[in-house]
């Protein structure tokens, strides 16, 4: 009965070590990245604190750092993964907020539910990324200009 148990529990726990082991090295990229682009972004602006961070895929790969200065302004700096390229700071208190674009949405569209909010950084300038699904189950993504606040783009019903 006892060699059954090992060679059972044997493979399972090599299994378990495989998963968790790959795991973490796709994961290494990712904390990488995330390192080196909220330093960057305490480097290149007043930021103190970082509340938020997260990855924008589009014609060109930015990272977004969103933090607070010592004096609570919310700040967000755009890191672009080609680091011949400069970052691009952004001043949330003139602009558009992670809440103040979901409101925006909120208001205008029924949605179901809201899968991210993403800052991301297109060729018109700064953009929150507004993915979503509707009553009927449709993926949405909206896009709105940070400084404006107007809409740039929406691709609806996918």
């Amino acid at each position: 009965m006892k060699k059954w148990i090992i060679i059972i529990a044997a493979p399972l726990f090599l299994i378990t070590f495989a998963f968790i082991l790959v795991y973490n090295n796709a994961q290494e990229p990712y904390k990488k990245a995330k390192t080196d682009a909220v330093a960057t972004a305490k480097e290149e602006s007043a930021m103190t604190t970082v509340t938020d961070f997260t990855v924008y895929h589009s014609n060109e790969t930015y990272y977004a750092v969103i933090g607070q200065t010592d004096k609570g302004r919310q700040l967000a700096v755009l890191v672009p993964e080609d680091q011949k390229k400069k970052p691009v700071t952004v001043d949330l208190a003139k602009g558009m907020t992670k809440q103040k674009a979901v409101k925006k949405l909120r208001n205008e569209k029924k949605i179901e539910k809201l899968l991210f909010a993403n800052l991301g950084m297109e060729k018109r300038g700064p953009v929150w990324e507004l993915v979503f699904l509707d009553k009927n189950d449709q993926l949405n993504y909206y896009y709105l200009l940070v400084g404006s606040g107007k809409w740039w783009k929406k691709i609806e019903n996918i």
